[in-house]
């Protein structure tokens, strides 16, 4: 049986790995947006 302690621990570990994949998706997105804009921009 896994203590708390050990899920605790286990999740503080998971922490940086989402924040990683968090900033990620939000510079692709972020380039995305600013692409679109761009396009956008031109078109007009």
């Amino acid at each position: 049986m896994i203590s708390k302690t050990d899920t605790y621990l286990n999740d503080l570990a998971e922490i940086p790995t989402i924040l990683e994949r968090c900033s990620r998706f939000i510079s692709l997105s972020g380039l995305a947006g600013v692409v679109t804009e761009s396009l956008i921009s031109q078109a007009r």
